[in-house]
């Protein structure tokens, strides 16, 4: 039998299972090999350029369009301002607002192209943004500084707001104003001085965007706001538009102060363009205490003649007529003062304003700031510094041509002194339409004056009363709803001063023919007014009446 070999033991199946699993180890990894070859072609350098793109445009976007972000928000949404509320202030000492109205995307008024695609396909996509705004810093434009002063910052509760391009978003915003005086007051003065100014705004600001699970934080993003001020923005109302009403004085013994009540009514609102130009359908302002102050004896004096309260009152699209109701409190103190004779003079800084009044027919004044019931005394502080010079026109001569009604004399009697001096006895009577006005304590107490005598139309002679006669003061009520004033003084052995000796003769041949005669009177008539705030005058009224003479 013969001897097995050692080789022959060995598998046959084995030497030809390696033999085969090396060559396909071999082609398994040419596979591999070609998967992967594949799949960056495929898939990895898609993404790689699609990643480039992307970051481009993050580039692009953060390098071009996010330093004016806030110039191209401006050009690409209105807003429009429905009504502003003052709500009172916060325990930090700003002034709390609310601001309700609708922004409106239109992006087509972007200028720059790329900002236009970037927030119309980038609305389109991302729908609405919640928003966080940190206080804005508002900066006003000093020309001759090249320069942006602070006028104060603006806090903005968060916001959402749409981004898709022709849409609406109804907003209802909350600010806290925080003013800082110097800035508001060097303004102030701005627009005073030179009503035809321009202002430069711009609003420096930090902004959050809630994005996903937090915010990107946007900073300095800088919000320009041009305002060009008319230069009638508020125009002076003329003086038959300017009526006053329920005015109503009383004196009060214990606090020493007269108290007036009154309310205004201007037929033409002069702040309508003003509401035109914010865009606000309606402003509710609110109350505010001012010192009044007149003219003293000095040129450049000031004295002050009352405390004004103008209570709240609301700014409307709606309403053309404004009316406002107010009080006006003068302290005795400031009575005697302001009434008592200058130093070497023989007229108090009354008769001065009277006579501005009466003569010039303007009433000026100046209203500085003393409170603002429930501010901060920090804005308070602020409204103290504001001064506003008051110079309107109130065309009073008219009025006071309409003051007196009628000039009557009753008891009228002629006799001759010394048997050639012409004299007269009777009661001087003047009845005046006071116009509505009706003031406790206020009456006339003397007068004087000089008055044309005519008899059937042509003049014989004259009286001149020249010191001051005691007059009293009735006031009445007719049902024609006016308040009528009848004066009265006695008036005892006046010379007549014979212009027309033969018209003069006619006259008192009928008043020993007839018993009497009826006598035709022009009369300019100087008031000496009793007030609550001192006494003075006015002078030169006009009035005319009739009489019966007899002998």
């Amino acid at each position: 039998m013969p001897v097995a070999n050692d080789d022959e033991t060995l598998p046959l199946l084995g030497n030809i299972g390696q033999s085969g699993g090396q060559d396909s180890n071999v082609s398994l990894g040419k596979r591999l090999h070609q998967i992967v070859k594949k799949y960056r072609l495929d898939v990895w350098i898609p993404i790689i350029i699609l990643s480039s793109v992307l970051i481009g445009i993050a580039v692009i976007f953060f390098h071009s369009i996010i330093p004016d972000i806030g110039q191209y928000a401006v050009e690409g949404t209105d807003f429009e301002a429905e009504d502003i509320n003052f709500l009172g202030i916060s325990s930090s000492g700003g002034v709390n607002l609310e601001l309700t109205g609708t922004a409106h995307n239109n992006f087509t008024n972007i200028n720059d192209k790329r900002a236009r695609s970037y927030f119309r396909y980038g609305g389109f996509v991302i729908r609405r943004l919640n928003m966080q705004i940190d206080d804005i810093d508002m900066l006003v434009y000093d020309s001759k500084l090249d320069d942006y002063n602070r006028l104060g910052s603006v806090h903005i509760a968060p916001f959402s707001v749409s981004t898709v391009d022709n849409s609406d978003s109804k907003m209802d915003l909350y600010f806290t104003l925080y003013p800082d005086s110097k800035g508001v007051l060097g303004t102030v003065k701005k627009l005073l001085k030179d009503p035809n100014t321009q202002l430069k705004l711009q609003g420096d600001a930090n902004v959050k965007i809630l994005f996903m699970n937090g915010y990107i934080t946007l900073t300095h993003v800088r919000i320009p706001i041009d305002l060009k001020i008319p230069k009638n923005l508020l125009e002076l109302p003329e003086e038959q538009d300017i009526n006053m009403n329920s005015i109503s004085c009383g004196k009060d013994k214990e606090a020493l102060t007269i108290s007036c009540s009154f309310g205004v009514s201007v037929a033409e609102n002069p702040f309508e363009k003003l509401i035109n130009i914010l865009g606000l359908k309606m402003i509710n302002i609110p109350g505010s205490t001012w010192r009044l102050l007149a003219k003293g004896c000095k040129k450049d004096e000031k004295s002050n003649t009352g405390t004004l309260k103008i209570d709240s009152f609301l700014l409307s699209e709606m309403n053309s007529t404004l009316t406002v109701s107010s009080t006006l409190d003068i302290a005795d103190s400031d009575i005697q003062k302001f009434s008592s004779k200058c130093k070497n003079e023989k007229f108090s800084a009354l008769d001065k304003f009277v006579e501005d009044l009466r003569y010039n027919d303007r009433v000026v004044f100046d209203l500085r700031g003393k409170s603002l019931p429930g501010f901060s005394d920090e804005v308070s502080q602020a409204f103290r510094k504001i001064s506003i010079p008051i110079d309107i026109p109130l065309n009073l001569t008219e009025k006071t041509a309409n003051l007196v009604k009628n000039v009557t004399m009753t008891d009228l009697h002629f006799r001759l002194q010394d048997l050639q001096t012409p004299i007269v006895s009777g009661i001087l009577n003047v009845w005046a339409d006071l116009q509505g006005l009706e003031i406790d304590d206020m009456g006339v107490n003397a007068l004087k004056g000089n008055a044309n005598l005519k008899y059937q139309g042509d003049k014989f002679g004259q009286i001149v009363i020249c010191n001051w006669r005691n007059a009293t003061t009735t006031i009445f009520h007719p049902e024609t709803g006016k308040t009528l004033a009848f004066i009265s003084s006695e008036l005892k052995d006046m010379v007549i001063d014979i212009t027309d000796s033969s018209v003069f003769n006619s006259l008192i041949m009928q008043a020993m023919q007839d018993g009497q005669s009826e006598i035709f009177i022009d009369a300019l008539v100087d008031l000496k007014m009793q007030s609550p705030v001192g006494n003075f005058v006015i002078q030169d009224i006009p009035g005319s009446g009739k009489a019966h003479f007899s002998i």
